[in-house]
């Protein structure tokens, strides 16, 4: 086998097992591994047909609101799901996707873990996680507001999050797009602010990096 900390290619070179943390690379796979064709010495060429993203890309972002008090910190912005581990099966292509849910061993990943402020721009992190497990990932944020200490602590699953773009619609993870949850802190105290942390989620293409080629010699 090829093993990795964030990926294991079997014996038969048709099946991925990836396990989610913050190593994790963006993984692509060819498009045509459903009907892949033999290697030609003759023409040089194989047509490997397009490469996709396997994964999808989640950025939280925590913004300060015209009302804030501006003692208002973050103290906890963390990302946690369950949805560790999957296997990819290549052959599959786009449907080849298992993923496995483990409670017991779930993927936290943290972004802010001290008390930090806010107030004059935004708080962002970016991370990986696989397509459709909008349900059991979950956004958990800790507020305190320096000025009495007093603290408020949630966690807010990704549908929770309100889809701007179309309010009908859930927010979802979806493979090669980008969700984004902002999270608008509105509250001028932090002691009963349900009402007044906007919660608000948009889902968009996957910026590339490029075209690429491969040479096959």
């Amino acid at each position: 086998m090829e093993t990795s900390t964030t990926y294991t290619l079997n014996t038969g070179r048709n099946g991925l097992f990836i396990f989610l943390n913050a190593e994790t690379p963006d993984i692509l796979y060819a498009s045509n591994n459903t009907d892949p064709q033999p290697y030609n010495k003759t023409s040089g060429t194989v047509d490997l047909g397009e490469f996709r993203h396997a994964l999808s890309q989640l950025t939280v972002q925590v913004l300060a609101g015209e009302d804030m008090a501006s003692t208002v910190r973050v103290k906890e912005l963390s990302v946690t799901t369950p949805a560790r581990t999957a296997t990819l099966f290549l052959p599959s292509g786009d449907d080849g996707l298992e993923v496995t849910q483990s409670p017991e061993d779930a993927y936290e990943r943290e972004f802010v873990d001290q008390v930090t402020d806010f107030t004059d721009g935004k708080i962002e992190g970016t991370l990986l996680l696989f397509p459709g497990t909008e349900g059991v990932t979950q956004i958990n944020l800790s507020l305190i507001d320096t000025s009495n200490q007093d603290s408020f602590s949630r966690s807010y699953l990704i549908p929770f999050f309100t889809n701007v773009d179309n309010p009908n619609d859930p927010v979802t993870l979806q493979r090669a797009k980008n969700t984004t949850l902002r999270i608008r802190v509105n509250q001028t105290v932090v002691q009963n602010p349900n009402e007044d942390v906007i919660l608000e989620g948009t889902i968009r293409d996957w910026v590339d990096g490029g075209s690429y080629g491969v040479s096959i010699n």
